[in-house]
């Protein structure tokens, strides 16, 4: 059984509605390096998009809202 780790935008990894801090980024990215991870969001993709740098997009196994 594969562990997927799940993680809130809004409020957790982002204040509610701004960007990912551009120090934080670098950070989340290495510890979900080697990791299965999805982002998960009240908002719809184009809100989670404006949000998470699309390096890290691009490596989550989903991103919902």
């Amino acid at each position: 059984m594969e562990t997927m780790y799940l993680f809130d935008v809004d409020g957790t990894l982002t204040p509610p509605r701004i960007k990912m801090d551009e120090g934080f980024a670098p950070l989340f990215e290495e510890c979900v390096a080697d990791k299965t991870f999805c982002l998960v969001s009240g908002s719809d993709i184009k809100k989670i998009e404006e949000q998470i740098p699309l390096s890290i997009l691009a490596k989550a196994k989903l991103a919902f809202g």
